[in-house]
């Protein structure tokens, strides 16, 4: 029978340690928070292979003196609380006394300091848990801490750390949280040498938003600020148009500290009820200002959880606050000008190193993407893509609309604005009576001729099955854009026309991937498209499965990938959007998925994002194409979400609803 006996003082340090550090991400973030704590004004966040190999932490504060180093770095010593009671009026980040011990329990750690007042700055190595003598050395006003060999004296939590690229996300994640919260202070990221962002001690909220992540979105927000009780709330929510497929765009904290809450998660999904889909999230950015004994934040080691006093009074403040805004506000879409067309992306790394160049204005976006249906109506339709797979198309640049397309967006071919593709002119449908191409005859209308055209009405049309398929011809009709109603031998059918493509498309693709025989666009010039460094990774890390969808990425910068090439299936779809809807997939699974996991995840996308949508107007040849080619997919009925793609009414129905029978 074992005998019950102490842990070591070394297997209690790294135990406590895997408390409080997960990942290079997790010291990241404790170490932020003292340096707040120390009244910086400036913060460097220097990592090296995403934080494997290095961490240095470089901040202006107030400095540790020479004789209390040893103490820092402890087991709970801390400067922040003094008894009991001062646990329920915390106004400082850390108070556990915990972190650095932590970290120095499990890495190579150096602490330089200097308080104003002392002349010469100290310097503390501790060696996974075992520390050397405090010795005089150099150094600016502040504190230096420097983290080498992350958990390489427990090579177990090491194993299990992820790619450069995804743990390069963490650490980004950790300081991102950190500077919103604290406008006053100046941050500067820096991975493998460069410069990732660069934040001003100056920046508004707004602008900080804007610098991590990106214009569009800042420009999109809507400002919060509503006082209850005592508790001010205060910050920005998204316009509808920014919703997410998670609730990884919702940033919240308590005197400013960033927390997650699922009921005040809950109330700003319940204050955008009626505006988004269901299943997707909208973006927020929300401050609680409160009395610190009304919350406690000493929940778990990490500090991200926190209890309430009075929970419902802060998810109805919550809630009220973002309806009573939003009725207040004009969430109409508006259509902005497009931005000056951008120059090929150059090479060099650097180019992409930071959001802050002054190539920020050129990468604004369209307040929301609109399609145009200026072209006649013997256009290129939905099927253009080939029949049979051929080698890869021709390199075109993929910021040039195609002369004949059907549907086009006004061109804004910039680093946030993708084109909309349309396939080459070769691949154009032949007309059945002559056998020349459908757009031959067409005039090219010009970019400056579009504009929003007439309400289109409903078109009447008798379709015909493919050729060999004695079914009798039938009537059918779009209507509001988005139905169709078609005849039946017994009664009528009335066709989600999204929901039917969309199946079509997934069979089409999923048939062409098994084989093999994805055909791809090379792109003329690569198409830059701004990620955080989170998703940087995760899309690299899955390139080959997007590859073999034909969709072949390179990465540009800590903060950009390139797409090279694309499938032509995809030719409808927006890229820019197809991309960040990958990404946010692979954050929100919240695991390294399986490869034909990912890969049926993606079909599904895929589909969804070429398919026709609902206020899309068709031609005629396009409503006879759909209903033809429906019988040639096994199961037309539903489409890869389930959603039924159509509904039957029998004549016999429709005779008993009008009292005929």
């Amino acid at each position: 029978m074992r005998t019950i006996r102490p842990l070591s003082p070394d297997v209690v340090s790294k135990i406590a340690a895997g408390e409080v550090i997960e990942r290079p991400g997790s010291a990241v973030k404790e170490l932020l928070e003292n340096s707040l704590d120390a009244g910086a004004g400036s913060i460097i966040v220097d990592v090296a292979e995403g934080g494997r190999d290095l961490v240095r932490i470089v901040d202006d504060g107030h400095g540790i003196p020479r004789e209390e180093l040893p103490l820092a770095v402890a087991a709970h010593a801390t400067s922040k609380l003094i008894g009991a009671d001062d646990l329920f009026r915390i106004r400082s980040f850390g108070f556990r006394g915990e972190a650095l011990n932590a970290i120095a329990g499990v890495s190579d750690f150096t602490i330089r300091s200097r308080p104003e007042e002392q002349e010469v700055g100290a310097l503390l190595e501790v060696h996974h848990g075992h520390p050397d003598d405090v010795r005089d050395t150099a150094c600016p006003r502040g504190t230096q801490i420097e983290i080498r060999n992350l958990f390489a004296s427990v090579p177990v939590r090491r194993k299990f750390l992820k790619s450069k690229q995804t743990e390069f996300g963490h650490v980004a994640e950790a300081m991102i949280r950190t500077a919103l919260a604290n406008p006053d202070v100046g941050f500067r990221l820096v991975h493998n040498e460069r410069v990732v962002h660069d934040r001003p001690r100056t920046a508004s909220l707004r602008e900080t938003i804007g610098v991590f992540f990106g214009d569009r979105l800042a420009d999109k927000l809507v400002p919060i600020d509503a006082e209850r009780d005592g508790i001010r709330l205060h910050g920005f929510v998204g316009d509808p148009s920014l919703d997410r497929p998670n609730s990884r765009g919702q940033y919240l904290f308590v005197n400013r500290r960033y927390i997650r809450d699922r009921s005040l998660s809950h109330a700003i999904s319940e204050a955008f009820r009626g505006l988004l889909m269901t299943g997707r999230y909208p973006v927020a950015f929300l401050f609680f200002e409160m009395p610190s004994d009304q919350v406690d934040v000493n929940v778990h080691p990490t500090k991200i959880e926190v209890r309430f006093e009075n929970p419902h009074q802060m998810y109805s403040h919550l809630l009220a606050s973002i309806r009573n805004e939003f009725l207040s506000s004009d969430l109409t879409a508006t259509l902005r000008a497009p931005a000056p067309k951008s120059e090929a992306p150059a090479t060099s790394e650097s180019s992409a190193a930071t959001s802050t160049d002054g190539s920020a204005e050129a990468r604004r976006s369209l307040n929301r993407e609109f399609s145009l249906s200026s072209a006649p109506a013997n256009s290129p339709s939905l099927w253009d893509a080939p029949a049979t797979p051929t080698e890869s198309s021709p390199p075109r640049e993929s910021a040039t609309p195609s002369p004949v397309a059907r549907r086009t967006a006004p061109p804004a071919p910039s680093r946030s604005e993708p084109s909309t593709w349309e396939p080459p002119t070769t691949r154009e449908p032949l007309n059945p009576e002559n056998g020349q191409s459908a757009a031959a005859d067409a005039d090219e209308p010009s970019i400056a001729d579009s504009s929003l055209p007439a309400e289109p009405q409903p078109t009447v049309e008798t379709f015909h099955a493919p050729q060999g398929d004695d079914r009798p011809r039938h009537r059918a009709l779009q209507i509001h854009n988005s139905y169709i109603i078609a005849e039946t031998d017994d009664g009528m059918l009335l066709i989600d026309q999204h929901a039917l493509h969309e199946r079509m498309l997934y069979e089409e693709f999923r048939r062409r991937v098994a084989e093999q025989a994805v055909e791809t666009q090379e792109l003329l010039v690569p198409e830059p498209i701004d990620v955080t460094p989170t998703q940087l990774g995760l899309l690299l890390e899955q390139r080959a499965v997007l590859q073999r969808l034909g969709l072949r990425i390179d990465e540009f910068g800590e903060r950009c990938v390139l797409v090279q090439s694309v499938p032509t299936l995809l030719s409808r779809a927006k890229l820019e959007e197809l991309v960040r809807e990958i990404a946010h997939r692979l954050e929100e699974t919240g695991r390294v998925p399986s490869r034909d996991e990912l890969l049926e995840d993606l079909l599904h996308l895929a589909a969804c994002k070429a398919a026709v949508k609902a206020g899309d107007p068709l031609t005629d040849e396009e409503i006879q194409q759909l209903m033809r080619r429906r019988h040639l997919v096994d199961d037309s009925h539903h489409c890869p979400h389930g959603r039924p793609t159509m509904l039957r009414f029998s004549l016999q129905e429709l005779e008993k609803q009008f009292k005929r029978i």
